[in-house]
């Protein structure tokens, strides 16, 4: 059988989806597909649920024809981990479908303000002065948190310019604690 359609009924069947949903439920700080993935990526055996996500893993590596060292090696990465828990919930959520759907956004671009000290002439926002209805620091981090539950690998700071308000290296300490990746833009 072609490889990419045993990974796809692997996949799709009923009973792997529930079980895969059971093993990507989330339970506390570290969610359940982090330490698995993570035993996963660093050699160590989990429970006997953590045989059905590496019959997956491993129908999806032959499917693709990946390395099993090299997914080891990307999965010691929490951002990658992140992605790779994000797909799966895709597959179980959407299916496997052209194009993608994964479980939530792998990227997010948040334009954190609006004031700006420069004055580009090529830039795309209408920068200038702080709006009225920004968030305070409470409900930055509040949002920092819903981003990092939904799932997103990483989160990038836009706006205006990030850094010149004054609770930017908060939030920002706050979301790189929430195991998202810090991008600059």
């Amino acid at each position: 059988m072609n490889p990419v359609m045993l990974f796809s009924l692997i996949a799709t069947d009923p009973l792997s989806k529930r079980a895969i949903k059971r093993l990507l439920e989330k339970d506390g700080e570290t969610t359940r597909p982090d330490k698995l993935l993570r035993a996963f990526a660093y050699g160590e055996d989990v429970d006997a649920e953590f045989k059905i996500l590496l019959r997956l893993i491993d129908a999806g590596l032959k499917a693709f024809g990946n390395e099993e060292d090299e997914l080891k090696e990307k999965l010691r990465d929490i951002c990658w981990r992140r992605g790779f828990a994000s797909v799966l919930r895709g597959i179980t959520d959407f299916g496997i479908r052209k194009p993608f759907v994964p479980e939530a956004p792998f990227l997010v671009i948040w334009d954190l303000m609006y004031a700006c000290n420069l004055r580009y002439k090529h830039c795309y926002s209408t920068t200038g002065k702080p709006w009225k209805d920004e968030l305070s620091t409470e409900e930055a981090l509040k949002a920092v948190d819903v981003i990092a539950d939904a799932g997103v690998t990483a989160l990038a700071f836009s706006g205006g310019e990030p850094l010149i308000r004054k609770d930017f290296f908060e939030i920002a300490s706050t979301q790189q604690s929430e195991a998202c990746l810090l991008l600059p833009r």
